[in-house]
């Protein structure tokens, strides 16, 4: 998507939506990373909460590689995230919100160009995390797709989804935190292909608020849970309660280290 790129239209059109509201000091790197992209056939959508930080500004300062700017109140990041969905043209669909960023400018070209031969009837690709803290970087390995019940394979931000796949089932915005867990279990109890790419991580995810440092984590999991009851056994289910109590103290005890 450089500038001395153009569009291949033999390529698949990847469709990538930022959703962001009042994060003016994130915003431009991520959207730098998006369009630093050596890769040529992206449909750059941002979505806007209606910021009142200048994040709206910044946007506009690059109005001329984004192929869609929304502005306005939306009912959270779900919402927002559905409405850059129902925008999609690509083939494919990430979400790369505000903070989180490419793992590299050729990450796009890699799988698309390189592994093209790979995608064939699969509905969803994803990868390995890395994670930053401040100025750590570190790399999670993806859930096998068997435990999904304790939690989403990957983040959303290391997954590129079939954006067919994606508009027939938006988020379910009852789910504050989880509606991109609820999605993609949701996806695979549907028997859909996945495709784990163990070679490399697709982005880089903003965790400074990450699960120990929030006063939400007991909500979180409950959520988790509610996620996980919809398609999970009842084995499955008592032994996510063991592990969510175990989760809990955990993070209780860090917070007094």
């Amino acid at each position: 998507m450089k500038d001395s790129a153009s569009p291949d239209l033999k390529l698949p059109l990847i469709s990538i939506v930022t959703v962001v509201y009042n994060d003016v000091t994130n915003i431009e790197n991520t959207i730098e990373s998006v369009i630093n992209q050596t890769y040529s056939n992206i449909d750059y959508i941002t979505i806007d909460g209606g910021s009142s930080d200048g994040t709206v500004d910044i946007i506009n300062k690059y109005k001329h590689k984004i192929a869609t700017i929304i502005s306005g109140k939306d009912k959270g990041i779900y919402d927002a995230m559905n409405k850059g969905t129902d925008l999609a043209k690509g083939a494919w669909i990430i979400y790369m919100n505000s903070g989180d960023l490419f793992s590299d400018s050729t990450i796009l070209e890699k799988i698309f160009i390189e592994k093209q031969k790979s995608l064939e009837g699969i509905s969803v690709i994803y990868s390995d995390v890395l994670s930053k803290n401040k100025q750590i970087i570190k790399r999670l390995s993806a859930r096998r797709l068997r435990l999904i019940w304790m939690g989403p394979p990957s983040s959303h931000q290391c997954q590129f989804v079939k954006t067919e796949l994606a508009k027939s089932k938006p988020f379910n915005l009852n789910f504050r935190i989880n509606a991109d867990y609820d999605f993609i279990y949701y996806t695979l109890n549907k028997g859909v292909k996945f495709l784990y790419l163990k070679e490399f991580c697709i982005a880089i995810c903003d965790a400074s608020e990450g699960f120990s440092k929030t006063s939400d984590s007991k909500f979180i999991l409950k959520e988790n849970f509610i996620v996980s009851k919809q398609y999970s056994s009842f084995l499955e289910q008592q032994l996510l309660v063991i592990v969510n109590t175990l989760k809990y103290l955990y993070s209780i005890v860090r917070k007094f280290k």
